[in-house]
């Protein structure tokens, strides 16, 4: 905020909206420029305006405001003629040059331009063009020019430059002498980009960058306003998406709007002399200011003028009133900002540069993009572990570590009389120079003499991100990636829920990656892994490149395998690569030689593969997860629509699922109607199957009357008594035995007991159980490896037309001893004969 003479506060920096307060001035009145706004303004308007800018600057320290006031100025609205006309007085004070300029323009009523205002996460780069050049025209009252855009196409990237041609004539036809794309919070968007894996949607600005630089009538300019560096958004990406995005911020001139200005300098002394509760300052204020001016400090000071300052400012200590908007700027975020240091920190005793340290710390501590200040920060905190008992040391190095930070990312060149200065606050200069001196010669702070600069020592330097890059040239050729996706990030499975529940199962589709060129493999459409029998298959296609997604496309389209879906992505995914990065870093932690170079190595290299790792999961995603910018799904050569959510996916799943097994009973106990079964079911299956040959036409098959609670008897009910397969009839004496398959009400158990009875039934000349036994497994039936030897059981003594040939007791006590997999290949003959059901 900024304070006024009679001690009342205004709003100095009020938050923003560009985009909402296009059409009001209510947002910009406020506005006091300062010497770094005027650059800014500069920038996006001025005589040596960008065509492509990145504004880079803290949470609040007022660019977007500034940004605002240059939409009011350029538009040159008669709604905004008060507002501007006030500001440009203000302006005059700061630099005349622009506002006499502003201020030609201003009273030129028939000059008028065109802002374009984009703000935060948008879906696509083209559609949000088009929907900016409509409001900017709609703000100017012209309305037919909207209507012309409104119709045309701006929907991908290769119509970006075809819309912004055919907008350019428009503008030109309604003399429109200037054009200005500003996107506020793009930040936000490249979040987006990078937790939904969408980093190549980047080229989109790219593009609209180069169409900038390549316009003049009228003149474009784009400007993209975010907290951080383009570089830092990028921690979790992979290095080839890094070089990418490197490539890009190529195309822009970056600004650091880091305000370090007369002005917020004085605004911080406004603060702090308001929150002050006593007026009493040190008496040696005139001779700080001169050891301070002579270090190179607040040139835009005179002596008096600095004095004053620091006198308002107390009991902010120099060094910290100097760091204060350069740490804001370097690591600030939401919360934790300049203002809020300002409004927090205990000013009852002198706020040291250690305090700042203190406060921004969590900030520094997460900071691990290119250029970031984790490293410094880890690098101090192994230092300070070292000295730990001794807090002015600690002080001092935490001061070193904040001197040493540059604006950008750069190390920031701090001699040892800065140092000396630092550490000695409002006391005598040479007050903490035995401290330092005993640092140094514990080898906690370096001093290069020739150079006259002093750091934080923490051991050797080493080229982690190097040694990563040597490290995937030497493995790249050999890298199996699939390998490497089966052990490290398994595809995921689906289950076709509703179908589940409907059908009392659990059915699902095994997920497994695949090359484009692996879809033309037969063993895709096996429905088993070695052992594992599964109900579908859905294939993740890997596709880095055009070339690939075609032929998977083609594919696709050619596949008619009722139990296979295909997961193609939208775009080529670059996940060779950030695969390999990962298996490199995981190699790298593994290298003892390299872990001894620096205690620091291991710390470091958890964080990258962190990251790596993060990065990879997101462009799997990308591949495999329901989503706006997911995969399409394909089923029996055609892609499947309106898939964006998981529960469509399994919804989905569930209509193929039940049109594949649409006669699988209806078998109501989940012990045992799986494919694997564990022991004690085992057993408890065995005690019912030799009921069933031993005690048929009895109550609960005799045994069981006792046995009530037991695995046993649950399967008795579920499986026999309540889906009517044993039943005891009025007639016949009452006497329990098998029903006919025409009695049964469930259809998918009626299809089944037909066709066990055929194959017990029917004459042959041979057949196997495992004919039986596929018969029952593949569809329609479906039928669980838990289920299927009761079901022989079962139908052995329901239809005995064939007991004679079948000789029973062996092949039956192999089937209960030998839980049936062994009887598999037993050849059965059978006789002309008529089925018979009962004993």
């Amino acid at each position: 905020m900024r304070l006024m003479a009679d001690n009342t506060t205004e709003t100095y920096l009020r938050s923003i909206n560009i985009a909402y307060d296009a059409d009001s001035t209510g947002g910009i009145q406020h506005f006091h420029p300062t010497a770094k706004s005027v650059e800014l303004i500069n920038s996006l308007i001025g005589p040596t305006r960008e065509h492509a800018v990145f504004v880079v600057a803290p949470y609040g320290s007022g660019k977007s405001l500034a940004a605002a006031f240059a939409l009011h100025l350029v538009e040159n609205r008669e709604s905004s003629l008060e507002a501007l006309t006030q500001i440009l007085v203000r302006l005059a004070k700061v630099s005349p040059e622009l506002a006499a300029a502003s201020r030609q323009r201003v009273q030129n009523r028939s000059t008028k331009g065109l802002v374009l205002t984009i703000q935060g996460q948008v879906k696509s780069i083209p559609e949000a063009i088009q929907q900016a050049a409509i409001a900017g025209l709609n703000r100017l009252g012209l309305v037919r020019q909207a209507k012309v855009l409104a119709a045309l196409e701006c929907g991908s990237t290769a119509q970006i430059t075809a819309f912004l041609n055919e907008a350019a004539n428009h503008f030109q036809a309604v003399k429109i002498d200037q054009v200005l794309i500003i996107w506020d919070e793009f930040g936000r968007h490249l979040e987006d980009l990078i937790a939904t894996g969408r980093v190549s949607e980047l080229h989109d600005l790219q593009v609209l960058a180069e169409y900038c630089a390549r316009t003049h009538v009228p003149p474009f300019s784009l400007a993209v306003l975010m907290h951080q560096g383009l570089l830092r958004y990028a921690t979790r990406l992979s290095q080839t998406a890094r070089s990418e995005w490197t490539k890009i911020e190529g195309r822009f001139r970056t600004l650091q709007y880091v305000d370090t200005s007369k002005q917020i300098y004085s605004l911080i002394g406004e603060i702090v002399s308001h929150r002050q509760a006593k007026d009493t300052t040190p008496n040696n204020l005139a001779q700080i200011a001169r050891a301070v001016k002579a270090e190179g400090l607040f040139h835009d000071f005179k002596d008096e003028e600095l004095a004053q300052l620091l006198s308002l400012a107390y009991p902010l200590e120099p060094l910290t009133l100097h760091l204060l908007p350069r740490i804001s700027a370097r690591v600030a975020q939401n919360e934790r900002t300049l203002f809020s240091f300002l409004h927090e920190c205990d000013i009852t005793s002198p706020v040291t540069p250690a305090d700042l340290y203190d406060y921004f710390g969590p900030q520094m501590h997460a900071d691990v993009s290119v250029g970031g200040t984790n490293k410094q920060w880890l690098q101090t905190e192994s230092a300070i572990t070292k000295c730990s008992t001794h807090p002015e040391s600690v002080k001092v190095l935490k001061t070193a570590c904040l001197l040493g930070l540059g604006l950008s990312g750069e190390r920031a060149h701090a001699t040892l009389g800065l140092l000396k200065l630092a550490a000695a606050g409002y006391a005598k200069v040479d007050q903490g120079a035995g401290i330092i001196r005993d640092l140094i010669s514990k080898n906690l702070l370096l001093h290069r003499k020739h150079t006259d600069s002093i750091s934080v020592w923490h051991g050797t330097d080493y080229d982690l991100r190097g040694r990563l890059e040597e490290d995937k040239a030497r493995r790249g050729a050999d890298f199996d990636l699939l390998a490497f996706l089966r052990s490290q990030a398994a595809a995921p499975n689906w289950k076709p829920s509703r179908y589940n529940a409907q059908a009392e199962i659990r059915r699902y589709f095994k997920g497994c990656y695949v090359t484009p060129r692996q879809l033309q493999s037969d063993a895709l459409t096996q429905m088993q892994d070695g052992e594992k029998i599964f109900d579908g298959r859905i294939a993740y296609v890997v596709a880095e490149d055009n070339e690939g997604l075609n032929l998977a496309r083609s594919y696709a389209k050619a596949q008619s395998h009722e139990q296979l879906v295909l997961a193609i992505a939208p775009d080529p995914l670059p996940i060779r690569e950030a695969a390999l990065e990962v298996q490199c870093l995981i190699d790298m932690q593994h290298d003892i030689a390299l872990l001894s170079q620096d205690p620091i190595v291991p710390v470091e290299l958890e964080q990258m593969l962190d990251d790596a790792r993060t990065h990879l999961q997101r462009l799997l995603d990308r591949a495999t997860r329901p989503d706006d910018a997911g995969p399409v799904w394909w089923h029996r050569g055609k892609p499947v629509r309106g898939i964006n959510t998981p529960a469509e996916l399994r919804e989905e799943l569930s209509t193929i699922m039940a049109s594949i097994f649409d006669k699988t009973p209806v078998l109501r106990n989940e012990l045992v109607n799986r494919q694997s079964v564990s022991r004690p079911i085992i057993n408890a299956r065995k005690k019912l199957m030799m009921g069933i040959l031993d005690q048929i036409g009895q109550d609960n098959l005799g045994f069981l009357e006792s046995e009530d609670h037991t695995p046993q008897a649950s399967m008795y009910r579920t499986l026999l008594v309540n889906t009517g397969l044993y039943v005891r009839p009025a007639t016949s004496g009452g006497k329990w035995r098998f029903a006919v398959p025409a009695r049964l009400q469930d259809p998918g158990l009626r299809a089944v007991w037909s066709d066990l009875e055929e194959f017990f039934t029917a004459p042959n000349d041979g057949k196997t159980f495992d004919e039986a036994i596929a018969l029952l497994k593949k569809p329609p039936y479906g039928v669980r490896s838990g289920i299927i030897p009761i079901l022989l059981c079962a139908a052995f003594k329901a239809f005995p037309a064939a007991t004679v040939l079948l000789k029973c007791g062996q092949y039956m006590s192999d089937l209960v001893s030998s839980d049936f997999e062994d009887i598999c290949a037993y050849t059965i003959r059978f006789p002309a004969c008529s089925a018979q059901t009962g004993q």
